[in-house]
């Protein structure tokens, strides 16, 4: 069990780190500036993470791992893809951690490049689609692509439509490609 400490402690660096790349890139944060945000000692950053990078991958591999989770509940909990179903959880998610979300598709395209593979990967294999099946591994790669681009451009705009507008556009086009069978 984990101790509330180290959960508190773990916290308090994810805050100070997510305020810090808001105000500077990536790259000029030290684990000097995190920790004394955080109010901890550079030893106690060091005891959970090996450097900043390794911070903001672990960051970025939760936030992928929780949109994962939520599309492989999605399609295990229901015997047919529904689209709208599965974007309305994905937007919703996107909505609660948008700071965050912008944040990180701001510092460059790998974050949205990690997410476009991981998503095609668990889909092609929770979908136990065959290595051969090259079309429909083509049609999960455009959608996946797609789907992400959009959500990643309605993060960063200046002028962001409402959720339930970019969810009925996703679902819109989504239904015109592939019909009911995405």
């Amino acid at each position: 069990m984990v101790d509330r400490r180290v959960n508190r402690t773990k916290r308090l660096i994810k805050e100070a780190f997510i305020d810090l790349i808001a105000e500077q890139s990536l790259h000029t944060i030290m684990v000097s500036e995190v920790a004394e945000r955080a109010d901890v000692g550079r030893s106690t950053f060091y005891k959970y993470y090996d450097n900043v990078g390794d911070l903001f991958e672990q960051l970025s591999d939760g936030l992928i791992d929780d949109l994962v989770v939520i599309m492989i509940k999605d399609l295990e909990d229901h015997l047919e893809f529904d689209p709208e179903r599965l974007m309305h959880k994905v937007i919703n998610y996107v909505e609660e951690n948008s700071r965050v979300l912008t944040l990180f598709i701001r510092e460059g395209d790998h974050f949205v490049q990690d997410m476009k593979q991981t998503f095609c990967n668990e889909l092609i294999e929770s979908q136990h689609i065959a290595s051969d099946d090259y079309n429909r591994r083509m049609r999960i790669a455009f959608t996946v692509d797609a789907v992400v681009d959009i959500l990643a451009r309605w993060q960063l705009s200046s002028e962001k439509k409402a959720a339930y507008l970019v969810e009925q556009g996703i679902v819109s086009v989504l239904d015109k490609i592939y019909g009911s069978k995405v």
